[in-house]
This record gives C-alpha cells, sequence and structure tokens, in this order.
C-alpha cells in the first residue's frame, strides 16, 4: 500500500458544478472530471428527478475522480488523481442538494 499525499499535487481548489432540468421529470448533472459508474449509480438512485444523467468532462477537464471503491482497487485512477478519496463522493452529495434545490424551490 502507497501513501499518496497529494497536498502540494494540485492547485484545484473550485470547481464549476452545473445542474439543468427539462421540465419536472428529466436533470442533468455537470461536472468537470472524469468520474465513475458508482457515482452516477448513486445520483440515479437519489434524485428527485424520474431521470437524471451524470454529464462528466464537462466545462473543464481536471483529471480523474475515482469512487471511493474504485480506489480500493489502487489502479491508474487511483495514482493520478489530483484529490483526496471521498471527494467524488462529496461532490455528488453536492449535486443532490442542488438538485433537490432545483426540484423543489
Amino acid at each position: 500500500n502507497a501513501i499518496i499525499d497529494r497536498s502540494e499535487m494540485s492547485d484545484i481548489n473550485e470547481a464549476w458544478l452545473n445542474v439543468m432540468s427539462i421540465g419536472d421529470s428529466l436533470s442533468f448533472a455537470f461536472a468537470p472530471y472524469e468520474m465513475f459508474s458508482e457515482n452516477g449509480s448513486y445520483l440515479r438512485a437519489n434524485t428527485p428527478y424520474d431521470m437524471t444523467f451524470l454529464v462528466t468532462m464537462s466545462n473543464g477537464a481536471e483529471g480523474y475522480l475515482p469512487s471511493k471503491a474504485a480506489c480500493d482497487y489502487r489502479g491508474y485512477e487511483y495514482y493520478t488523481t489530483l484529490f483526496e478519496v471521498g471527494t467524488a463522493e462529496i461532490l455528488i452529495d453536492e449535486f443532490l442538494t442542488m438538485l433537490n434545490t432545483m426540484k423543489n424551490g
């Protein structure tokens, strides 16, 4: 097991996160990262909309943002990501907050 200190790897401290809906049943969440299917599945399972699509690599391309489960495998994405383990889940929770606010006012 390798311990990776990512504190000096990136100067990224903010990101543009966008959500959009079409009517009351369809929504999109846009992230500037390459995210993993587990993140999209969690988003779809918890969205207030009938259908929600996670659109990755939009508004820029800031690299891989693997899920916690993917980090357990210590694959290429784990070693090359600029972000701490768990960042993807924080971002998905933020998307869900944004979608709920958009849907419910």
